[in-house]
């Protein structure tokens, strides 16, 4: 941002200033509040360090969204899916940095080509309250302790739902399994689910690491 002329130096060393008093917080958080930067000059320089694109919430439907994965991914990893672009592109929005783990399996899951970017905080936040205020896909959580008890905890499932498809994929220390119950459960875009009728998902979470 300094480079580009967006800020001045003495604004800078006041924002790390204030950040070393505090011992917290980052640094364009503080750049706004010390220097009154708008957040959208800081997610454009956030772009440019991570490589991606800026991304707008023009077009987002916390109802449809809300389908994409479930609410515990959205709060944990902060990552909010905006929209999907010509049935085949699914924007993912983050507030600071990329998280090409979750990206994946969403990609992986959707059956859509994830375009991840970043979008400003007062945008993302405002979207990311709405869409955990929808209704999503129903969710099981369960506790594994080792990849036994997993392979039988989702050969039970799938033996006791017997559903028309089901995808398993891993999102950092989970795994998340979902089953599309019916036909006509998928909409036009990829495997995204039409709504959350007929539909079950399974978040496995290990007791310990495996």
């Amino acid at each position: 941002m300094l480079a580009q002329g967006w800020i001045t130096n003495p604004q800078l060393q006041a924002a790390l200033k204030s950040q070393r008093a505090n011992g917290s917080g980052r640094i364009g958080d503080w750049l706004m509040a010390e220097c009154g930067l708008d957040a959208e000059l800081v997610t454009r320089g956030l772009s440019v360090q991570w490589s991606c694109p800026v991304l707008s919430v023009d077009g987002f439907s916390a109802r449809e969204m809300a389908l994409v994965m479930p609410s515990q991914f959205v709060a944990e990893f902060g990552l909010v899916p905006l929209r999907v672009a010509s049935q085949r592109m699914l924007y993912l929005g983050c507030e600071d940095r990329l998280n090409a783990s979750v990206a994946y399996a969403v990609e992986q899951m959707s059956a859509l080509k994830v375009e991840s970017g970043l979008v400003d905080s007062p945008s993302i936040c405002s979207a990311r309250n709405r869409l955990l205020a929808e209704e999503s896909v129903p969710v099981k959580i369960e506790t594994i302790e080792d990849e036994d008890t997993m392979v039988a905890l989702v050969t039970a499932a799938l033996e006791h739902r017997q559903p028309l498809a089901a995808r398993l994929v891993r999102v950092h220390q989970y795994y998340w399994l979902r089953m599309w119950l019916e036909s006509g459960t998928k909409g036009l875009a990829g495997t995204l689910p039409r709504s959350v009728e007929d539909m079950q998902d399974y978040i496995f979470s290990p007791g310990r690491r495996i």
